[in-house]
């Protein structure tokens, strides 16, 4: 996956295995978590509900979550659903609409 990266000159790879990391940085291509990728996905609104997909993640795949992983998804739900918040408070319900009409 380094050499391909390398050839493509791609700025990044993804990769979340440590000693494969380090390989990357030292062969001069930068590394990326997994959820990283998710995160920012979430961020640009290229998916949905990621505290879902991260669940999945953990209980349906062989991906290792340790400590420091169980802290960064809990981080990665929260942003989600302050996201998720944040959106439903921007869309007015048919409920406001009757209200705005009404005061019309």
């Amino acid at each position: 996956m380094i050499s391909l990266a390398r050839e493509e000159g791609a700025d990044f790879v993804v990769m979340d295995d440590m000693r494969a990391r380090r390989e990357a940085k030292k062969r001069g291509c930068e590394p990326l978590w997994m959820l990283q990728v998710l995160d920012e996905a979430a961020e640009r609104g290229l998916i949905d509900d990621v505290s879902q997909k991260l669940e999945h993640l953990k209980r349906e795949t062989n991906f290792y979550v340790g400590d420091k992983v169980r802290a960064v998804i809990e981080n990665m739900k929260q942003r989600d659903l302050q996201r998720t918040q944040a959106r439903e408070s921007a869309v007015p319900t048919s409920e406001d609409d009757q209200k705005k009409k009404a005061s019309e």
